[in-house]
């Protein structure tokens, strides 16, 4: 059971959330080990609770621990955690990728995240070739930055933890305005 949910979110190697949440602990049950456990998968949810026992919830994105909390036997645990972007952005030993002008967008974002963690669903709304030639990179998260701005795409993780492809959203003049 949470007590807190503080969610955050930067756009410095992706768009990337992170959560802070308190965790109490319940009698009887094993609390510690279930929650420290190293790449310990965290699905969170928010919503309301309206009383007399009704209660929504939304789904709100799969967690991963992102470092492991003090342990206090007296205090709640208090977890710090990250998105599956950020299990991306901490593995960036790669060795350098050529990228040439028929080089495919999604085939080439889905393999280099599927080198993270094959288990990683991906889910492509869109795709394109990339137009830019040379691209060398020894950065797994700025290649596949890279990759999708070239193409114009935007990926991203869903509430339920799949890599989506979208496409790059883009401004368009008003239909009508107003002053």
């Amino acid at each position: 059971s949470d007590t807190g949910l503080e969610v955050t979110r930067t756009f410095a190697r992706g768009t990337q959330w992170s959560a802070s949440v308190t965790v109490l602990r319940v009698a009887g049950q094993d609390t510690e080990d279930r929650v420290t456990t190293p790449g310990a998968i965290f699905r969170l949810a928010h919503g309301w609770d309206y009383g007399g026992g009704f209660t929504e919830l939304r789904p709100f994105g799969v967690y991963q621990l992102a470092k492991i909390p003090t342990i206090s036997r007296t205090d709640a645990l208090r977890l710090e955690l990250h998105d599956r972007w950020s299990q991306i952005a901490e593995c960036e030993a790669l060795i350098p990728v050529q990228v040439t002008a028929d080089t495919d967008s999604v085939a080439a974002i889905t393999t280099l995240t599927h080198q993270v963690d094959p288990s990683i669903q991906v889910v492509a709304n869109a795709g394109g070739a990339v137009t830019t030639v040379g691209r060398e990179d020894t950065s797994r998260s700025a290649l596949i930055i890279a990759l999708a701005q070239d193409a114009d795409l935007y990926p991203h993780f869903d509430a339920e933890g799949r890599l989506v492809i979208d496409p790059a959203p883009t401004q368009r003049a008003p239909v009508a305005s107003l002053s």
